[in-house]
């Protein structure tokens, strides 16, 4: 009878930490999934913040003086717009293009790059970025910033980060400035932070498992004492009362004990 009753306690025990493993588990579901929004929405500000304030140091004189074609090359505006984006692209090593576009009849044209005019990926000023999504348009649209989804490209697949430059006069979008993340990168910084989070609840998961083993192991050895103990009790209790004379003898074969039947015969009691 106590034998099941100690199955079922260590049956309840185990149930316990099993309801519990899951509630902790779920939490930690909760906590990655919100970790993870929290931190793709501070990237996502962070990337649309660095494009507006650049955006906004952006001089429209300058642009207004560009004719969007190859003649612009000699133009100390374009120059001066071409070195920014350098600059831009060599102060933030993640980032992979920094541009400008301008949209003339619904199509999308690109005033200047931060490419070498050496480098495969250099685009001219005036020369049409074709195969742009519908998303690349949306500033030019709303005077509103944005941040797109991942989207290939000739160059790529990117996360891009679009601001329009207005003229102060009135309110129109001459431009629209761009900074492009490769999408490996952007996923590849998400994922690490993932990674950590998930560090802790693996840990938390770990130690709940390691305090359910050290619980039950500690239970299994009170009942074991507790067994051993009313097997003592009962043997000393059989020894005692036992009708005959019993005695134990020791490695040397001397009496180191023995019951009180034992000691009537020998004349002690």
């Amino acid at each position: 009878m106590k034998e099941k009753y100690g199955l079922f306690q260590e049956s309840k025990i185990k149930n316990l930490f099993v309801i519990l493993i899951i509630f902790v588990a779920l939490c930690g579901l909760l906590y990655i999934y919100y970790a993870w929004e929290q931190y793709t929405r501070d990237a996502q500000q962070e990337a649309i913040g660095l494009a507006v304030s650049v955006a906004s140091f952006i001089q429209p004189e300058r642009l207004m003086n560009l004719k969007g074609n190859l003649s612009d090359l000699d133009s100390d505006d374009y120059l001066s717009l071409k070195n920014s984006l350098v600059d831009i692209k060599q102060g933030k090593p993640e980032i992979g293009f920094a541009y400008l576009l301008t949209m003339k009849d619904g199509s999308l044209y690109i005033i200047a790059d931060s490419e070498s005019p050496q480098s495969e990926y250099y685009s001219p000023p005036g020369q049409e970025f074709s195969e742009a999504a519908s998303l690349y348009k949306e500033p030019f649209l709303t005077g509103e910033p944005i941040l797109t989804i991942p989207i290939t490209d000739r160059w790529g697949t990117w996360v891009s980060a679009l601001a329009p430059v207005k003229d102060p006069d009135t309110g129109e979008v001459l431009a629209v400035f761009g900074i492009d993340y490769p999408a490996g990168y952007w996923q590849a910084e998400v994922n690490r932070y993932l990674l950590h989070s998930t560090a802790v609840v693996a840990c938390i998961l770990l130690l709940l498992m390691l305090l359910c083993w050290v619980i039950l192991n500690n239970y299994r050895l009170a009942v074991l004492s507790r067994e051993l103990k009313d097997t003592e009790t009962l043997f000393r209790t059989g020894y005692e009362q036992a009708p005959i004379g019993i005695a134990l003898l020791d490695c040397f074969h001397f009496i180191s004990m023995g019951n009180t039947e034992f000691a009537r015969i020998l004349g002690r009691t």
